[in-house]
Parts: C-alpha cells; sequence; structure tokens
C-alpha cells in the first residue's frame, strides 16, 4: 500500500490559528515606529511666545495699558434736525454762525465740547461723507455740545442733521496767551491666566513592557499628551471667552467680576482666558474705518475690489515691516489660491510656494497693495472655522505666563502605587492691546 503524500510547509501552514501566523510571522515594516499626523499643530502658540513673552507677574488676573490715539479719526456730528447757515466768508471777514448742537465724538480730546477746542478747524461733510461742504473754525464752546463758528471759505455752509465734522487743524490768533490745554488718559485692558493640566496614566507593568510601534508606550504617551497640552493651550488662546472681559471695548466690562466663576457651588475659581479671535468678534468694530470683524464674506461675491479694501483697513496701522501674520484655515487657503489663479475675472493675487518660518511652520506670501500676508495654515481653523481669517499684529499681542510651565514626572506615589502618572502644566493667559489693529475675516460659501 502507498503511503500518503507529505504536506510541503508553507508560508500560510496552519492558517490564521497556528503558531506561525500568530507569533512566528513579523508583518511589520518599521516595528519600532510609528507615522505621526500632526508632528507640528500649534502655529499660533508659537507665534504668540515669540512676539512677546512676558513673565513676572504677581497675580493670575492682569491689566495693560493702551493708548488710542485721539489725532487718527476726530470726527463728531450735528446732533439737530434744524439747519445752521454759516455765512461765506468775505473780503477776509466771517461771520459767526449760531450754536450748532453735536454729539458722536469719536477721537475729539476732551470727548465734549470746551475752551480748549477754540481755534479747532473742521471740515464739513454731509452724513454719508460723500460730499464735502466746505471748511470752519471754532470760535466759542458755548456748552458741552454745542459750538459756534465762523466760515473760512467764500461758500455759506447750510448744515443738517448728522453732517459730519471733521477736525483738520488748530490756529489760534495773535498776541495771546496759550490756548486752554487738555489731555487724555491711558486706557486699561485686562485678561487672565488660565490653568492648563494634561495628565496621562499608566500602570507599571504597561510601562516596562517592550512593544512594537513604539518601544516604551510611557514615552509614546508623554510626547502625545505634550501636544494635545499644547493644542489645548492654542485653543484658548484663539477661541477663549471669560465672563470677565477685557475691557477692550473700554465699555461693558465690569473687573469687579473677577473671581465669581466658579465650578460648582462653594467651589474655587476657574480663570480662563479670552482668546484674540473671540476677542475680535466680541470687542472689534463691525464698520466703519476701523472696522476689525468681518462676519460673512461670500466667497462666490468676493471680488479683488473688496479684498484689497479690506487689506486697506488692516494695514492703516503699518507695522515696522509691512507685514503681518495671517492664520488660515483650510477653506481660506483654498479660495486665496483659487482666485490666484483666475488671472482673467479680475483677481491680481499671487499666493507664493512654502517656505519654513523661523519657528518652523510653513508659510505662503500674499503680497497686497497694501503690505504682504503671511498665510500660515493652522490646525486649531479647521473643521468649524476651516473658513476664518485671522491678522494678527505682533506688537499688541503676548504670551503672558504666571507661572513656568513644567512636565510634572511620577506625580502619584502614596502606598506605593504601581504606575506612573505624569501631568504637563501651564499657568498663562493672552495680553491683547489695540483692537483695531487685529482683523477677523469669516468666509461663507
Amino acid at each position: 500500500m502507498a503511503s500518503a503524500t507529505a504536506a510541503v510547509r508553507h508560508q500560510y501552514t496552519g492558517g490564521t490559528t497556528g503558531v506561525l501566523y500568530t507569533d512566528r510571522r513579523n508583518f511589520y515594516l518599521k516595528p519600532s515606529k510609528y507615522a505621526e499626523l500632526f508632528p507640528n499643530v500649534t502655529p499660533f502658540l508659537t507665534f504668540t511666545m515669540r512676539a512677546n513673552f512676558r513673565t513676572g507677574l504677581q497675580d493670575p488676573v492682569f491689566k495693560l495699558f493702551e493708548h488710542r490715539a485721539p489725532f487718527e479719526r476726530r470726527v463728531m456730528s450735528q446732533n439737530s434736525a434744524s439747519a445752521v447757515t454759516i455765512a461765506a466768508a468775505s473780503t477776509g471777514a466771517a461771520t459767526e454762525s449760531g450754536a450748532i448742537t453735536v454729539d458722536g465724538f469719536t477721537g475729539l480730546n476732551p470727548s465734549t465740547v470746551d475752551a480748549s477746542w477754540e481755534g479747532y478747524q473742521f471740515e464739513v461733510w454731509d452724513s454719508t461723507g460723500g460730499t464735502f461742504k466746505g471748511m470752519v473754525i471754532c470760535t466759542e464752546g458755548t456748552g458741552t455740545n454745542t459750538l459756534k463758528v465762523k466760515n473760512l471759505g467764500k461758500t455759506a455752509i447750510v448744515t443738517a442733521d448728522n453732517d459730519l465734522f471733521i477736525q483738520k487743524g488748530q490756529a489760534t490768533e495773535e498776541g495771546v496767551v496759550s490756548p486752554k490745554a487738555n489731555s487724555d488718559e491711558l486706557v486699561v485692558v485686562w485678561n487672565q491666566a488660565q490653568i492648563f493640566r494634561t495628565p496621562l496614566e499608566i500602570t507599571g507593568t504597561l510601562a516596562q513592557a517592550s512593544l512594537r510601534g513604539a518601544n516604551k508606550d510611557l514615552a509614546r504617551l508623554r510626547r502625545n499628551k505634550m501636544q494635545l497640552h499644547k493644542v489645548n493651550q492654542e485653543g484658548a488662546f484663539l477661541w477663549g471667552e471669560s465672563p470677565l472681559g477685557t475691557n477692550l471695548d473700554a465699555s461693558s466690562d465690569t473687573f469687579s467680576d473677577l473671581d465669581k466663576l466658579v465650578r460648582e457651588s462653594g467651589g474655587k475659581p476657574v480663570r480662563t482666558t479670552t482668546g484674540a479671535a473671540s476677542a475680535i468678534r466680541l470687542y472689534g468694530a463691525s464698520s466703519g474705518d476701523m472696522k476689525s470683524y468681518w462676519s460673512a464674506i461670500n466667497k462666490s461675491t468676493d471680488t479683488y475690489d473688496d479684498f484689497v479694501d479690506r487689506m486697506e483697513i488692516a494695514f492703516q496701522y503699518v507695522p515696522n515691516s509691512g507685514r503681518k501674520p495671517c492664520f488660515v484655515g483650510g477653506g481660506v487657503m483654498s479660495h486665496l489660491a483659487k482666485k490666484a489663479m483666475e488671472k482673467n475675472s479680475g483677481w491680481a493675487i499671487n499666493v507664493s510656494d512654502s517656505r519654513k518660518s523661523d519657528s518652523g511652520f510653513d508659510i505662503r506670501e500674499l503680497i497686497t497693495p497694501h503690505g504682504s500676508l503671511d498665510l500660515i495654515y493652522t490646525h486649531s481653523f479647521k473643521y468649524e472655522h476651516k473658513n476664518d481669517m485671522l491678522l494678527i499684529d505682533p506688537a499688541n499681542i503676548e504670551y503672558v505666563q504666571y507661572r513656568p510651565s513644567a512636565f510634572r514626572a511620577n506625580i502619584k506615589t502614596d502606598d506605593g502605587y504601581d504606575g506612573f502618572k505624569d501631568e504637563y502644566f501651564s499657568d498663562a493667559g493672552l495680553g491683547m492691546t489695540n483692537i483695531k489693529a487685529h482683523q477677523l475675516m469669516t468666509y461663507t460659501g
């Protein structure tokens, strides 16, 4: 009788349950390495730390001074439906007008009429700012919201409700003492440091084990949690809010609300910092010449003319370098790249190839007629914020550290605990001044 044919041993001998499959075969190209999806995810946090790093605080809540230059835009408007006729100057002389009632003081110092206004020269425009009516000089401040003027031109001016009076100069008569003086004051803004704690924990047995992918899981977790810690910081520095507010609009926030937020009844204070994007959305002007917040720019109807007009506002406070960092989501980056290719549609922008910044993240340059933008693709602007575009003035933002950031290893040791618990710790907040120097633009569509 013939013997049975001997089985030839092959790669799959024993199937998926055999020792060859389960224990002996090695399927791993790089058994001691693993791919990292997000090697550098917090460019905004890195930028704030490099722009201005402040430490040595006496309290986790901090105040900053800012100066809102009164000479930037000095305007008021007529607050009366009754027309006032300002007679034309004739043969070098002019007749004083009747009292003109005004309000809506912007940049004028002080913010009510007084004797120091005498000699101020004003252009008079209609309420739209589209029709120039003439130039006048203030001859008398007759009340806190009334003044009299004389015409400096040879055409009579008839004012109307909401006409604009824009201060342009000052003239003092001959042979008199120095005019009455006025002064302004610094503005106080604030924010607070926020405690960030990112823990990790692993048993002693797993910490000792040699594993594939990452040989030691404790080391892998430490790297991962360090990134998570930085992502949490950047998220708060961009989108965080605080019931304490910042006083960046110098009107609605109350410092007496300090430390009232607790996690539960009778608990301890929880301090949160107000992030840059949130501050602009909450406090930035949404209209006018000092606009900071564009809430809905429609991609499909956005024109090159519109874009240039936005950049004119963004660069009116020209940085010394003529350049602004601009943190964007993928939606904005795609929109600008598409527009850069639409040469026949009237768009004339160019987005450069990627280059590395001094901080190690990728930058693409976009040159506008008013200045250059360093476009920085930012992970924190993905998903819900992919269509956001944040322009920052480096001179008016800073990383404020109350206590030094630290990695605290093996913090759980009671009763001979068989394991490791570590944490990353930071106690820091965002300092932000002169809100109109920053811009937040949100695209739709």
